[in-house]
């Protein structure tokens, strides 16, 4: 569920023009940091925190883990719709870092205390996979297009929260 749900994020963002380092925005990495981040937030959670990362995982048991998997609409609908309310209305942008491996809410450290989104990679804690590539003016334009999709998504409009908004 969880996966699906960096999925519907990543896609969402490369749809409305908001993926990509090379376009100033974060990456498939970054994105994916940010749903999961989003969903330990919910109440109830609807992952854990990630104290660390595993070299290596077996695919036999990735295999096993997607056969066991039953999506349920409903959850997905959930976590998806919860992730974008947590962004448009929950995590402040100004003071917050995105942080998966702590799996909290936390003020950022004091060096990135410009108003450019933060998100903590999970393997390398004291890189910052946005800050590079972002800018306050991408920051707010990624932050008010959440506000946008959680709008239509309270409001039912799932298709329209994927397409492209004009300008």
């Amino acid at each position: 569920m969880l996966a699906k749900s960096c999925l519907y994020l990543k896609t969402w963002a490369q749809r409305h023009g908001l993926y990509g380092q090379q376009n100033g925005f974060p990456s498939g990495l970054g994105f994916s940091c940010m749903a999961i981040f989003a969903a330990q937030c919910l109440e109830p959670p609807a992952a854990d925190h990630v104290l660390e990362v595993p070299e290596l995982l077996d695919i036999s048991h990735v295999h096993q883990l997607r056969e066991r998997e039953k999506t349920n609409v409903e959850d997905l609908s959930r976590i998806v719709h919860g992730i974008f309310l947590f962004y448009a209305d929950v995590f402040d942008w100004d003071a917050e870092q995105v942080s998966p491996r702590l799996g909290r809410r936390q003020l950022r450290p004091a060096r990135s205390a410009d108003k450019v989104l933060s998100i903590e990679d999970p393997v390398l804690p004291d890189l910052d996979l946005a800050r590079p590539y972002m800018n306050p003016a991408r920051s707010g334009e990624l932050r008010r297009a959440f506000l946008r999709t959680c709008d239509l998504l309270a409001q039912g409009k799932w298709e329209a929260a994927w397409k492209p908004a004009l300008s």
